[in-house]
């Protein structure tokens, strides 16, 4: 028994203690400079349907978050449908690489917490001359709804 705690007190510290180690491009975190940029003033898309298959209703939004209502701040991950059982929260798409100077570059939602979104449905424009990107309002706007396919 006293094994059990020994293991479960190192599982802990090193739990707790995980990002201190963390780095990117060997630099430690705390030394990375994190800029965020946006590619547009659109408002954070609305648009969210609900993913009926397999004994799961799943909420899916178009701003990049998953299972949950932003606006009523409830879970929508339920197993099995219509048990009323929410197993997950929330969580959201994150897609992150290297450029061809080996800068990490990443896209995420975190929650909608801060108002910015790295997500908006419809295409985006890029100059060239500049590299800005941009899109309309009114572009947004058109392509914030969800397809069934």
């Amino acid at each position: 028994m006293k094994k059990n705690y020994i293991v479960l007190l190192f599982l802990s510290f090193f739990a707790s203690h995980a990002t201190l180690f963390a780095k990117v491009n060997g630099k430690p975190i705390s030394k990375v400079k994190i800029e965020s940029k946006v590619a547009t003033n659109c408002q954070v898309p609305m648009a969210q349907i609900d993913l009926n298959i397999n004994q799961v209703r799943a909420r899916i939004l178009n701003a990049g978050d998953l299972w949950w209502d932003p606006f009523g701040q409830t879970s929508y991950y339920e197993v099995p449908k219509g048990s009323g059982r929410n197993s997950l929260y929330c969580g959201a798409i994150w897609i992150g690489g290297y450029d061809q100077n080996n800068q990490l570059l990443v896209a995420a939602q975190t929650y909608r917490a801060t108002g910015a979104n790295d997500f908006w449905g419809g295409p985006i424009s890029k100059d060239l001359s500049n590299g800005s990107t941009s899109i309309s309002d009114q572009r947004c706007l058109e392509f914030d709804k969800l397809w069934n396919i």
